[in-house]
């Protein structure tokens, strides 16, 4: 089996927008990622409240914004365990499962600068050093290691959009910028934050 240099990008994707596709983008393009694996989460330990839209509507958006993306594709690792699973212990099996590939976590700059609040982030981030893209309104404090671990940052523009704000907007029967057209339409066909309760299955 061939050696790759793979991209972890973890989170809820909920729902999924261009601001993580610009991460694994730049990732491929800046940091020589051969590819990005995406790994969506059955609910992230650092949002108590857990995602709204389900796992498999989650994993459907993933599935439709990938579409002629190269050298990317889904890890549903963590769906397939208890909620509450920590991205150290992804990472373990997967470096377990794939010994011979280099691994690399990527983020945005607000999760970076949360990692002290992370699982074992020494520990994650030597199985996979850190790619990180900055944010709007970043000081430009780009610190070249991390506990004694390399960070490799993303150049271009970083962009504003959160999950957050699509969603309200979702809510609202509009479709919002910076959300690929299929995603958005997705979502609304299936009122995925219109009314508080899922529509019908994928």
């Amino acid at each position: 089996m061939s050696t790759l240099r793979v991209g972890l990008l973890g989170g809820s994707f909920d729902p999924v927008h261009e601001g993580h596709l610009e991460l694994a983008r730049r990732a491929r393009a800046q940091a020589g990622c051969d590819e990005v694996w995406w790994i969506p989460a059955a609910a992230p330990r650092h949002k108590p409240a857990g995602p709204i839209a389900s796992a498999e509507h989650r994993k459907r958006m993933l599935e439709l914004a990938l579409v002629g993306e190269e050298g990317m594709r889904i890890e549903d690792y963590e769906l397939q365990r208890a909620a509450g699973q920590a991205s150290v212990d992804t990472v373990r099996a997967l470096v377990a499962r794939h010994p011979g590939h280099r691994f690399h976590w990527l983020l945005g700059e607000d999760s970076f600068d949360s990692l002290d609040d992370w699982v074992e982030p020494e520990t994650l981030l030597r199985l996979a050093p850190p790619v990180v893209l900055p944010r709007p309104g970043s000081t430009g404090h780009r610190p070249r290691y991390w506990r004694g671990v390399e960070v490799q940052w993303l150049e271009g523009p970083p962009l504003d959009l959160s999950s957050t704000g699509l969603r309200k907007e979702l809510a609202g029967g509009r479709r919002p910028r910076g959300l690929p057209p299929a995603v958005a339409a997705y979502a609304l066909r299936h009122r995925l934050y219109g009314s508080g309760t899922e529509g019908e299955s994928p």
